[in-house]
């Protein structure tokens, strides 16, 4: 059972509030901030496919390398079309 701090989003709502902050990655105060805010939402949605699944997590795993702030939003847009 979800608690209120872990409850589960709608898919489509998560894509479509993913996909704004993306639009709005690069003039972030703290782009990589946004981009875990992306990866933390995502993860929130429990409809997932397993290959799905795997992109979102290879997205954090990603995230953790501390890629260039240049480099965020381009990937961000491609897991949120793959996941469209």
């Amino acid at each position: 059972m979800s608690s209120i701090y872990t409850m589960s989003l709608p898919r489509e709502h998560a894509l479509t509030e993913a996909k704004g902050l993306c639009r709005t990655l690069p003039s972030a105060p703290s782009p990589r901030a946004r981009a875990s805010a992306i990866f933390a939402l995502l993860t929130r949605v429990e409809t997932w496919t397993p290959e799905q699944k795997a992109k979102i997590v290879g997205f954090g795993e990603w995230l953790a390398t501390r890629p260039h702030d240049g480099a965020l939003r381009e990937r961000c847009k491609q897991l949120l079309t793959s996941l469209a």
